[in-house]
């Protein structure tokens, strides 16, 4: 007589349980599913926040390396900073800095300034990093390039940006 009274009670658990499990596996799917929606619709981060999150590690310049780096992008990002953060390319004229980086990926003029651009690194090699800036919602399908700018024959500024 017992087992008949706790038949009903453990139907009623086996039923809330299974409640549960679905529940819990509906929402594992849609979140799975948002997170290739996602990943297919290739969302990208505003370049002002990759710019200000970006890695700021430093190896001291050496021109010799930078020339023959195009293999070592991580190395030529680096590099990068370097020259952007000591602030040694400004002044410089047009001749002593292509001397001193070589060949230009891209050249940009305008009316004004005429702009260098030198190829450093993928993103997705060197991604920005911050909690705005998930990598696995930001495919970081863009290039770092050292994009330094000349007025007058001169180098009036250098940055590394997104291209």
């Amino acid at each position: 007589m017992k087992d008949n009274l706790l038949l009903p009670r453990s139907v009623g658990l086996l039923r809330i349980s299974k409640g549960i499990v679905f529940g819990l596996l509906v929402l594992i799917a849609t979140v799975l599913i948002l997170r290739e929606i996602l990943l297919f619709v290739k969302p990208m981060a505003p370049k002002s926040l990759e710019r200000l999150f970006r890695s700021r590690e430093r190896e001291g310049f050496a021109a010799d390396v930078w020339q023959f780096s195009s293999l070592e992008k991580i190395r030529r990002y680096k590099m990068a900073n370097d020259l952007v953060n000591s602030k040694q390319l400004l002044g410089l004229s047009s001749d002593a800095m292509y001397k001193l980086l070589g060949q230009p990926t891209f050249i940009e003029t305008n009316d004004v300034a005429m702009y260098y651009e030198y190829a450093l690194a993928p993103q997705k090699m060197i991604p920005s990093r911050s909690l705005f800036l998930p990598d696995q919602y930001f495919l970081n399908i863009e290039n770092w390039i050292l994009r330094v700018e000349l007025r007058n024959g001169r180098v009036t500024a250098s940055r590394i940006e997104i291209d």
